[in-house]
């Protein structure tokens, strides 16, 4: 079973990475992967735009636990780099999906007061809070 799961993120990793830097942590390769998948479902390619030159997710335990993730690549162009904390991976799966789509968004160029969905808290009050921020995400990274 292991091995099988290494294939796969394997053959996910050669499709990303061309001539690019990719260093994701295998306790979220799944939720940012799952990410990257749901923007292609829009035509949008985050490793071609955003992440041409490196995609780097790393953990960081000794960040702020009063944040979940932080955007470190947000000035650099072609390169996204997030690094997280304990807190991430104890989220169910959607929420963690919105914490890297709002990180992503950082790298977009877009900031917590822009009127984005997105950049707002998650909301498990609204079954479908992921979707309509990845819709709307979409429309604006597609840009």
């Amino acid at each position: 079973m292991q091995a099988k799961f290494i294939s796969i993120i394997t053959i996910l990793l050669f499709k990303i990475s061309y001539a690019q830097e990719v260093t994701i942590s295998t306790e979220v390769t799944a939720p940012f992967f799952s990410v990257l998948k749901d923007l292609r479902k829009y035509n949008v390619c985050l490793e071609e735009t955003l992440g041409s030159e490196a995609i780097i997710i790393v953990r960081d335990d000794n960040l702020s636990y009063r944040h979940v993730a932080i955007a470190d690549g947000y000035f650099l162009d072609n390169i996204i780099i997030i690094r997280y904390n304990q807190n991430l991976i104890n989220m169910p799966f959607k929420e963690q999906k919105f914490v890297f789509l709002h990180e992503i968004l950082h790298h977009g160029g877009y900031y917590h007061w822009d009127d984005i969905l997105g950049m707002r808290s998650y909301s498990k009050e609204l079954p479908l809070y992921y979707e309509i921020a990845l819709d709307q995400a979409s429309t604006l990274l597609g840009k």
